[in-house]
């Protein structure tokens, strides 16, 4: 992996263990709940799995993903009973984390500097397009971490 890689896979891999902790206890019913109007945890899974997807496609490294459009950024949070479950949402998160893992060992420093195009991106490079989902995760995941403390599943950390 490339050194200026190394903090933002850290970053990745926090989210990642904290992704599988913030949905530990959601079950039926309670899945679809939503405190304070918000999103539900379902959603927002579904939500930070489609951008991880995203990435791994902008790098180069496509993973399926039947719910791209279900979960996409301005969609309604409000059709959870017809969603897919939250098993198969996480196990489309741990493929795609997989396959990010993997293609973050093999990014080289050319590959990072390279424009990131229409992506959006801190420094409208790879490297940016890269450090903001890093962001975007946290931040998501984050609030998973708030709707379950709303709904009385314990904290997130700690």
């Amino acid at each position: 992996m490339h050194a200026s890689l190394v903090p933002t896979a850290e970053i990745f891999a926090c989210c990642e263990r904290l992704f599988a902790r913030a949905l530990e206890g959601v079950e039926g019913a309670r899945r679809c709940e939503r405190p304070g109007g918000g999103n539900s945890l379902p959603w927002m899974a579904g939500h930070v799995t489609g951008a991880r997807r995203r990435l791994a496609r902008f790098l180069g490294a496509p993973v399926e993903y039947p719910w791209a459009e279900l979960f996409a950024r301005g969609n309604s949070p409000y059709g959870c009973p017809d969603w897919p479950t939250i098993e198969p949402i996480v196990a489309r998160w741990n493929e795609v984390s997989a396959v990010l893992r993997a293609r973050f060992e093999t990014l080289t420093e050319e590959e990072l500097d390279c424009p990131a195009g229409d992506a959006p991106s801190l420094n409208g490079r790879v490297s940016g397009a890269v450090t903001l989902l890093a962001f975007h995760d946290g931040d998501r995941v984050g609030q998973m971490g708030c709707v379950r403390r709303l709904l009385g599943l314990g904290r997130l950390v700690g």
